[in-house]
């Protein structure tokens, strides 16, 4: 193991938006302090109800929203003071390049992660892009030391791998429906309320997670009541693994969740709800998704849920073909994304202590 270091990450988000940014970043910072290391926040105001959920002991400093590196420079200078080797990450949508440069001028070693949003020139030592397949980089990295390409290098929280062994198929008994933390299609409500007129079944239970930044909860338990379907709606889960572990089939919307039904092993049929997911409409073949669906301007339940109906049933005994699929699906992510981010993480800072003490 290396010798311990900091990392200072900024992170932008809100109970409303970039929940998934702080989410990784903690599974991250987590990942980190069991190896040794050390880690120091600096969130914006809107991030605070969020990381207060995480129950984090980091020491954090809380900034002005937006993201100005004008006013947090001198903030920036004390802490680089106090930590003189740290490494520095940066995870939110929000960082321009203007700010990215700045960072980038304090001549620390410098870690992005990217969802394929941040504007040209990215200059940084690392950039983690889990995205997207090896080789589709272009020339976005030019500028970049290393980029960490594709699903090995997914940052799924520990508590998913750890949550084995997993039930097979036959046994496991519910539908698991996840939109994002915010479901901003509203495809919550909308399955909700046709799950009636399509006749799903009484014998096939469906799990309806959303997350803190969902609208209004209350109104969604109303609606599960007044047409008495058979959900059970969850709000602001805290342990997913528990509930993927249960989950014969999931409808989920097409971000990290994804990542998370692959480690556990729950066939998928993906939802493309916001542009920088659309990269998954092109993956549903070699990736062994059940099915993709861009729901961008809406979904067509009446197409959507009957196929998850056959599904369910095909897979209490799937055909050789589906077997062949989930093949593919099962060993898409293995839950060590964290662990190979460390690695990277590590191996960067040792070259820029040997490049310190020979003198390059």
């Amino acid at each position: 193991m290396s010798q311990p270091f900091t990392v200072i990450i900024r992170c932008l988000a809100s109970a409303r938006m970039g929940l998934g940014h702080l989410m990784r970043s903690a599974g991250l910072a987590q990942t980190l302090r069991e190896r040794g290391h050390r880690v120091h926040w600096i969130l914006n105001e809107g991030a605070r109800t969020a990381y207060s959920g995480l129950q984090s002991q980091d020491p954090v400093d809380w900034v002005a929203e937006p993201a100005q590196w004008s006013a947090e420079s001198s903030l920036w200078s004390q802490r680089l003071q106090e930590y003189a080797s740290a490494l520095i990450l940066l995870d939110g949508y929000e960082f321009d390049a203007a700010y990215r440069q700045s960072i980038w001028q304090l001549n620390h070693p410098l870690v992005l992660f990217d969802d394929g949003v941040l504007e040209p020139p990215i200059h940084a030592s690392l950039v983690i892009h889990s995205s997207i397949e090896p080789g589709a980089e272009g020339e976005r990295f030019s500028a970049v030391a290393r980029v960490l390409i594709g699903a090995r290098y997914a940052p799924v929280r520990p508590e998913f791998p750890a949550c084995r062994p997993l039930l097979p198929l036959g046994e496991r008994g519910e539908c698991l429906a996840l939109f994002g933390g915010s479901d901003v299609a509203g495809l919550s409500l909308s399955l909700v309320e046709s799950l009636p007129d399509l006749n799903w079944p009484e014998s096939v239970p469906v799990r309806l997670i959303t997350g803190p930044a969902y609208p209004d909860p209350e109104h969604l338990n109303q609606t599960i009541a007044r047409l008495g379907v058979n959900v059970t709606h969850e709000h602001k889960v805290r342990n997913m693994a528990t509930r993927m572990r249960q989950a014969r089939l999931a409808i989920s919307a097409a971000g990290s969740s994804l990542w998370e039904l692959g480690v556990m092993q729950v066939p998928t049929v993906a939802l493309v709800v916001a542009d920088n997911q659309e990269q998954v409409l092109n993956m549903s073949g070699p990736r062994g998704f059940l099915a993709v669906h861009d729901a961008r301007e809406g979904i067509d339940w009446s197409q959507v849920l009957p196929a998850c109906l056959d599904y369910w049933q095909e897979l209490a005994a799937p055909s050789p073909a589906l077997r062949q699929r989930l093949h593919r699906w099962n060993g898409w992510c293995d839950g060590k994304g964290l662990a190979r981010i460390v690695d990277a993480m590590e191996a960067l800072v040792a070259s820029s202590q040997i490049s310190t003490t020979s003198g390059v």
